[in-house]
């Protein structure tokens, strides 16, 4: 059986009915059975809890049950159980309680996310029963037992590491009537490396039990408590030496302590025993409590310490009385204190200092809005002091910097009600001069001031629910400095408290700044609003900015509130952006553009030459495309509106047009008109096409095959004279292939005439990533530039080549209209991604669906039915866009899932965890998963290029990163080290080192059976081994020579006998030679990053044969 993650632990004694629901709560644990064991032990119950427990067992299949004779107290059979336990954690569970169905796979996510030895899950009582709950307000990595209240909670009911309490030697004390749990959980705190808090999910439920069987609900508690006791007195000062820290575990027990003792000490009946008890008890406070343990207790606390340390029992019983019945007590001010008139006050030699309770009174608030008016920001509310709100006094509104260092009183007003006072606090714009001059994070208090008695709450964690705030940063003017900064309200986590963040000194928020241009005769003016209190007229600053040009400031007035709006501006032609700035803003943000009234496209129809303008937003900036028509584009616009005018004008007079002169036609005569149709110029060629490579070839050779007259474009002398002499240049097409194409009619040619003449146009050229990571447009726009001066009405112009979503829209559309013809009425436009895979004997273009996106639904009719002539299955989108984006969903999708495969192979080899036969195991579900291998990195021009496109494009438009591309990009570009460190190892187990070391690489394309290296991991894996002064060869039989950053490596030719000879083989490319017996058969160690022998991985067979 497998050592299992977890291991439960049961003491169970006298626990019907209650055992059931517990022993359930394990069974419905979402943690996979095989990762949870769960030890009952009975403790000689006389109640069937045994009987029910040999009934059980059958039932829970990971259940183990011990029965012992009754050892008195849980901490024998939790003893037991721990010899029994093998799990790496182990949690103790009290046979009346009960588990949340997430606890223990939660608890134990914790433990692994940060290594912890003890991880205190959420309780909750059931039934009554009082629990610990401080130090659950929030989840904690790392909560350390001085800085947090992790050490308020010394039950056992946790998870622990199973090694720290071996390394520790950790038992429960069976000497112990009760409390055996506060030694073992104490040391095991006090030497734990990390102790964790898991409070966002109710793990354990505490029952308090109908029949009083709870362990502390015994009689005779105060005596039963005092060995205990003796044992921790004398354990804390052993762990930890005198100071703050021993004073703070001290203070615990004394509170706590004091408070069961003396409930339990009241109960006595016997005299002697009671006295003796208390004897014992006034000894330890004597002993251990000084002032500098009980100063920061409550009043009741320290005031019942100080009797038990007078030896006045029974005054100290009285107390404890007063408050368990919840007696009611008035309070007395004096000097600026207040005291509590527990029975005693001043009626004998104890100090008024007891009785304090100034500093614990409870301050109440509510707030009922919190908003930015007009003159700065309000919050009204209620507030009250506990015992003193039947008094009226004063209100102050307080910001406090974060460090404490600094106070800014703020305007307010309050109004004495019955029940406390109603305020209202504000930032005016004085207080926001002020704090622009301390750039920081600035808390909202108020401070509560009743004869005498000043008081300070901290606002906004109780609020109404109607009270939102944006954490949207605004804007104000400084008039010291002269800079602007930001402004930034926001409710702390978790508290909830009401900060303001002065300068964005949390983060660098992003802006956003809705704004909108309108036409204003023939120009046009950009407006918007800043978010701002107070900002100077020349705040803002619009710059129009177009290639190749300095950047063109227009004219801009800023009211105080943020709104801003340019002088009229004609936009000129072609592309340009305008984006607004704050330049005084300190420091400086990013700003986001929002565009009322959304994206548009205006054509004027008052200029004598008409201007289409299209106006679009890109994150932090306006992208403004004019288009101007050619003069041929001119002269056909004329002749469409001509015709247009033509239609119109017998509506109007009621005779037509003919060459200038009206027809004698009566208006009520029928005229034959038939619907406008696209002019198209008669064509000899079927398909033009753009870019012969990987792409473009094959798209060529399956049109050909399909009966259309197909025409290759390249700009590559040599491609075209090869491919007109009948010979490939690619993997995937032959010889054979092209001279067929040739017989078929098909030319290749270097001369952009041929787009004139050419009904469909496809453009498959590459787009590599450029130096900023984006994508390498340049082939894209030659293309369209070539296409564009041949282009004639009624073509269809297609895209194929991978890009962004926005491409063929935003790049190729302008471009193509820069002639005149307009995009879906005088030419077709659409993108279809490529699919091709190359090696691929399966599909191939003619059975892999073609998706296809037109500019308008007569432009994706025209491109399917043109991909439908020699496609079998044509699937539309919804426009460009989503077709642009539909590829680099696909590639992306296997960028991700490839990298989480590469991760789990890195963690799985040092799990010693075959995760080659964990895919097979899992690849045989039939429905919801699909298999995906690790390798030694991602290679070619799609998986390792494409999904950054679409990343480059998020975080350019939108401001934030795609995290899940930048991640898989980490993961799958540090797989070549890997490699290495892998390769490395094997040769240390064999005492060797890199350097001189014989390594051979068996494949070095990026994919199996093709010549294609581009972005093969092979170059990086090689380089690496290089510097490492490898003695380096390699065999690939598609490759004939091979230089890795200069250096020329030897290729061998008998790849058996070269492995055979070299002190590690890596197998990076599972080309079809390479799949064969003679790849195990070579006596040398062999790294296979493929799997190709993953079937006949038996190490006890072969032990030099090692799966990445």
């Amino acid at each position: 059986m497998d050592q299992p993650d977890i291991s439960v632990i049961v003491a169970a004694y006298n626990a019907m009915p209650y055992l059931r629901e517990c022993l359930d709560s394990v069974a419905r644990q979402s943690l996979p059975d095989d990762k949870c064991e769960l030890i009952v032990v009975d403790d000689g119950s006389t109640d069937g809890t045994a009987e029910y427990l040999d009934e059980a067992a059958p039932r829970f299949p990971r259940l183990r049950v011990e029965h012992q004779p009754n050892s008195g107290g849980p901490a024998g059979p939790r003893n037991r159980g721990l010899e029994l336990a093998r799990g790496e954690y182990v949690f103790f569970l009290d046979a009346d309680d009960y588990l949340g169905d997430e606890a223990l796979e939660r608890m134990l996510a914790t433990a692994r996310r940060h290594d912890s030895d003890i991880v205190l899950g959420k309780m909750v009582g059931v039934g009554g029963r009082v629990v610990p709950q401080t130090m659950f307000s929030r989840d904690q990595a790392r909560a350390s037992v001085f800085d947090s209240r992790v050490y308020w909670a010394l039950n056992p009911l946790k998870l622990f590491r199973r090694s720290l309490i071996e390394e520790l030697g950790l038992r429960f004390p069976t000497d112990l009537p009760v409390g055996q749990d506060q030694p073992f959980v104490a040391t095991a705190y006090l030497k734990a490396q990390v102790i964790s808090v898991l409070a966002s999910y109710d793990c354990y439920y505490a029952r308090l039990r109908d029949d009083g069987g709870n362990n502390t609900q015994r009689s005779s508690g105060a005596t039963r408590r005092l060995p205990m006791l003796r044992r921790m007195f004398a354990l804390i000062p052993d762990l930890v030496p005198a100071g703050a820290r021993r004073d703070l575990l001290l203070r615990r027990h004394f509170q706590s302590e004091q408070r069961e003792f003396l409930e339990h000490l009241a109960r006595e009946t016997d005299p002697q025993l009671r006295q003796a008890a208390f004897d014992e008890f006034r000894g330890f406070v004597v002993r251990w409590c000084d002032e500098s343990v009980y100063e920061s207790l409550p009043a009741a606390d320290r005031l019942r310490l100080e009797l038990i340390r007078r030896g006045d029992l029974d005054a100290a019983v009285a107390i404890m009385r007063f408050q368990l019945e919840s007696q009611p007590y008035e309070v007395v001010v004096d000097a600026g204190r207040v005291y509590a008139t527990y029975p005693g006050f001043r009626q004998g030699d104890v100090p008024d200092r007891f009785f304090d309770v100034t500093d614990h009174l409870a301050v109440t608030h509510q707030v009922d809005s919190a908003e930015w008016i007009s003159e700065g920001f309000r919050a009204t509310g209620t507030v009250s002091v506990d015992r003193l709100s039947g008094r009226a006094g004063v209100v102050t509104g307080m910001l406090v910097s974060r460090d404490g260092l600094s106070e800014l009183v703020l305007p307010t007003t309050t109004t004495w009600q019955a029940d406390g006072h109603a305020f209202s606090v504000g930032l005016t714009p004085d207080v926001i001069d002020e704090l622009l001059r301390a750039p920081g994070i600035w808390d909202l208090f108020l401070d509560v001031e009743n004869n005498g008695v000043r008081r300070r709450v901290r606002v906004g964690a109780r609020r109404s629910p109607r009270v939102t705030i944006s954490d949207s940063p605004r804007m104000a003017h400084s008039s010291h400095s002269g800079d602007i900064r930001t402004i930034t309200t926001y409710f702390t986590k978790p508290f909830g408290n009401l900060s303001f963040d002065i300068g964005s000194q949390r983060s660098q928020s992003i802006i956003t700044i809705p704004s909108r241009i309108v036409r204003r005769r023939r120009k046009f003016v950009l407006s918007g609003q800043i978010p701002a209190v107070s900002l100077p007229k020349e705040a803002v600053r619009v710059e129009l900015h177009r290639s190749g040009r300095s950047p063109q400031q227009l004219p801009c007035v800023t009211t105080p509130t943020g709104t801003f709006e340019t002088a009229p501006v004609s936009f000129p032609r072609g592309r340009c952006e305008v984006t607004v700035k704050v330049p005084r803003l300190n420091p400086q943000a990013r700003f986001s553009l929002s565009l009322t009234g959304g994206q548009w496209t205006s054509t004027s129809v008052i200029d004598v030459i008409p201007r289409r303008v299209k106006l679009k937003v890109g994150s932090a900036r306006l992208i403004i495309e004019t288009v101007v028509p050619t003069p041929a584009g001119i002269m056909r616009m004329l002749q469409r509106r001509l015709s247009l005018f033509s239609q119109v004008w017998p509506h109007l007079t009621g005779t037509t047009l003919w060459r200038g002169r009206r027809s004698l036609r009566p208006r009520n005569a029928v005229a034959t008109q038939g619907p406008r149709t696209m002019n198209i110029t008669p064509t000899t060629t079927d398909l033009a096409v753009v870019g012969m490579g990987y792409v473009g070839l094959p798209l060529a050779r399956e049109a050909s095959r399909a009966g259309l007259k197909v025409v290759g474009f390249d700009v590559n002398p040599e491609t075209v004279a090869a491919l007109n002499s009948g010979r490939s240049h690619i993997d995937d097409i032959s010889d054979a292939d092209v001279q067929q194409m040739l017989a078929s009619g098909f030319t290749a040619t270097c001369d952009p005439q041929v787009h004139k003449h050419a009904a469909t146009i496809v453009i498959c050229v590459p787009t590599p990533l450029s130096n900023d990571g984006g994508p390498d447009l340049r082939a894209v726009v030659s293309a369209s530039e070539t296409i564009a001066a041949q282009l004639q009405p009624g073509a269809l112009v297609i895209l194929e080549s991978t890009t962004y979503p926005g491409t063929t829209d935003e790049v190729v559309r302008p471009i193509l209209e820069s002639t005149g013809l307009a995009a879906g009425i005088d030419f077709s436009l659409a993108f279809s991604p490529e699919r091709v895979d190359p090696g691929n004997q399966t599909f191939g273009i003619r059975n892999t669906p073609k998706v296809v996106g037109g500019l308008t639904a007569r432009c994706s009719d025209a491109a399917a039915a043109f991909y439908g002539k020699f496609v079998d299955t044509v699937v539309r989108t919804k426009g460009t866009r989503e077709a642009e984006m539909a590829k680099l969903l696909e590639n992306t999708y296997r960028h991700v899932n490839i990298a989480l495969v590469n991760e789990m192979a890195v963690f799985c080899h040092e799990l010693g965890i075959d995760l080659w036969n964990v895919i097979g195991a899992a690849a045989t579900k039939p429905f919801g998963f699909q298999a995906f291998y690790p390798g030694p990195g991602v290679g070619g021009h799609c998986i390792p290029i494409d999904p950054n496109y679409l990343s480059h494009r998020v975080k350019g438009a939108l401001g934030y990163p795609f995290r899940f591309v930048e991640l898989a990009e980490e993961i799958n570009n540090r797989m070549p080290d890997y490699v290495v460190h892998r390769a490395v190892e094997l040769l240390n187990t064999k005492g060797l080192a890199l350097s001189r070391s014989r390594i051979l690489l068996l494949g070095i394309t990026y994919k199996a059976d093709i010549a294609d290296q581009r972005e093969s991991p092979a170059e990086p894996i090689a380089a690496k081994l290089l510097v490492g002064g490898a003695s380096l060869q390699y065999h690939d039989p598609h490759i004939s020579d091979w230089t890795v950053r200069g250096q020329t490596v030897d290729k061998v030719t008998d790849w058996e006998a070269a492995a055979a000879q070299a002190d590690v083989t890596i197998l990076l490319t599972n080309h079809l030679q390479y799949q064969t017996e003679a790849l195990l058969l070579a006596p040398s160690l062999l790294l296979d990053t493929r799997g190709t022998a993953r079937a006949l991985n038996d190490t006890d067979k072969n032990p030099n044969l090692h799966l990445l």
